[in-house]
């Protein structure tokens, strides 16, 4: 995957002044990387990949809740009475 240009939107590929918005005014970048245009649908790209990746970090990193831990301690107990008896 190839990183980003500095100055190229990666969603529409304008350069901040090639793009214009529904206002007519040019668009300008979003923040200092200069990858992402202030294009309304540029921006809602943007911050749709971001909650993506937000999402994907939280289900690498969720804790078992309380009733999983319990469950796998009332199964933990029950290999060791089989082993024990």
């Amino acid at each position: 995957m190839n990183s980003p240009t500095p100055g190229t939107c990666r969603f529409c590929g304008c350069n901040g002044d090639s793009c214009n918005l529904p206002s007519g005014d040019k668009c300008m970048w979003l923040g200092p990387s200069r990858t992402v245009c202030t294009n309304p649908a540029c921006m809602s790209a943007h911050f749709a990949e971001v909650a993506r990746k937000k999402a994907e970090i939280r289900k690498l990193t969720r804790r078992p809740n309380s009733a999983q831990i319990h469950e796998l301690i009332r199964r933990k107990k029950r290999g060791k009475k089989g082993r024990a008896a």
